[in-house]
């Protein structure tokens, strides 16, 4: 497994929700690559938190036991709304089309980031049919 900290490692944890999913996903390819065995992976997970999420780690299920299975998915349950899908709507685009409008775009970076953003919103929605290509 790569150092904490290390350019390779997961970037330490630390409670925030927004940061999870993406922390586990870069957990469990890093503990995949290094071959480590999954009885393992419960107790590494540990150089990656810090201090005051060690603590609650402790007691999601599966700790004790060392069980990756069960508790990966504790952490899933306890940080629920991480790991379900974001979903858009016309209304999120208008705010995102709004709060870009507010903000004088005045580069090419600026320019592609707003329009990655937008794209990203719009392609949803074409996809869940609340928009059309025409729209």
């Amino acid at each position: 497994m790569p150092a904490p900290r290390s350019k390779k490692a997961p970037k330490t944890f630390e409670g925030d929700e927004e940061d999870i999913a993406e922390f586990l996903e870069i957990y469990e390819c890093c503990a995949d690559d290094a071959q480590l065995p999954k009885a393992e992976w419960v107790k590494f997970m540990f150089r990656y938190l810090d201090r005051a999420q060690r603590l609650t780690f402790e007691a999601f299920d599966g700790y004790a036991t060392e069980d990756w299975d069960v508790f990966s998915t504790s952490i899933k349950e306890a940080f629920g709304g991480a790991f379900q899908t974001k979903k858009c709507t016309r209304a999120t685009l208008d705010s995102f089309i709004q709060a870009s409008a507010a903000e004088l775009i005045t580069t090419d970076t600026e320019l592609h980031v707003y329009h990655r953003g937008f794209q990203g919103i719009a392609a949803y929605l074409i996809t869940d049919k609340q928009l059309s290509e025409k729209d």
